[in-house]
């Protein structure tokens, strides 16, 4: 499990197409079990967080928690600001 972490963390913070449907789905049923009323109010609200949180990664395609673990801001197209050069000094 630790040797697979490094894999996970490496890259860009934008999501793939597998990882946002995952992300979207998983969020969907945590947060429809969280609406369910049950005797103990925190774990609703802490389920209800979880899933949207996992929903909103998964629409936008990014992930600010594994931007802010890998080190990479942003959550825009990368490399979007260089310049051309015409050659003329």
């Amino acid at each position: 499990m630790a040797s697979m972490l490094p894999n996970v963390l490496s890259g860009s913070p934008e999501l793939s197409a597998g990882e946002r449907t995952v992300s979207v789905m998983l969020g969907l049923v945590i947060a429809a079990a969280g609406a369910k009323p049950r005797p103990n109010k925190l774990l609703n609200v802490a389920a209800l967080a979880a899933g949207s949180y996992l929903a909103y990664r998964g629409a936008t395609g990014y992930c600010p928690l594994k931007a802010a673990l890998t080190g990479v801001a942003g959550g825009g197209v990368q490399g979007g600001g260089a310049a051309v050069s015409d050659g003329r000094g």
